[in-house]
């Protein structure tokens, strides 16, 4: 739950005053600034303890995982798609290669694509 004068806070602080035109519109992809604080992604982050990765699909971001205030998609490029997106075009790759869905050939993407450094640079990843 938001009051007014918060989302205010946060749309400002998400999207920077060179990511907008006059009107207050956004218009350009932007990369979060360093000293972002996200309000909520502590309650978020602090549900995953790094250490007990054993996958290790955190790829080096582990000080993102255990700071309070850590901006969800901080290691993004702009315009860069997220976790979910990427998921996404994953399934529909697989889809295309595979004429069809097949759970092995996703799985293994699915896999591959978490524990490969660099595939993923999002800290985001939905539960």
């Amino acid at each position: 739950y938001y009051n007014l004068q918060r989302m205010r806070t946060d749309i400002k602080e998400y999207f920077p005053a060179d990511c907008k035109d006059q009107t207050g519109r956004l218009i350009a992809f932007c990369r979060a600034p360093s000293n972002l604080k996200h309000p909520d992604s502590w309650s978020y982050f602090s549900q995953y303890n790094p250490v007990d990765d054993p996958l290790g699909i955190v790829h080096g971001q582990h000080s993102d995982w255990t700071k309070p205030g850590a901006y969800y998609h901080a290691h993004l490029e702009p315009g860069e798609p997220t976790t979910t997106v990427q998921l996404a075009l994953l399934l529909v790759r697989s889809l295309d290669t595979r004429a069809g869905y097949d759970y092995s050939d996703f799985l293994d993407r699915y896999v591959r694509h978490f524990t490969t450094e660099g595939e993923n640079r999002d800290t985001y990843l939905e539960g």
